[in-house]
């Protein structure tokens, strides 16, 4: 993954890696999920819920972590 860090220098910022809309996102699973207040969490989205901004899938661990 290629990123960035912020002109802050705050946060890592993926270059290659969004954020996708809620109408993508599947229901009844674990995601990251962006909240209004733009803090990142786990969850479950369920439809029509309207804390949320924005969706991504969790990250793949690698064999070294497992």
């Amino acid at each position: 993954m290629n990123h960035r860090v912020n002109s802050d220098r705050t946060a890592a910022v993926a270059l290659d890696y969004e954020w996708q809309p809620l109408e993508t996102c599947p229901q009844g699973c674990k995601v990251q999920l962006r909240t209004i207040g733009g803090v990142a969490i786990y969850g479950q989205y369920r439809h029509g819920d309207t804390f949320y901004t924005g969706w991504a899938p969790c990250p793949k661990t690698p064999e070294w972590m497992k």
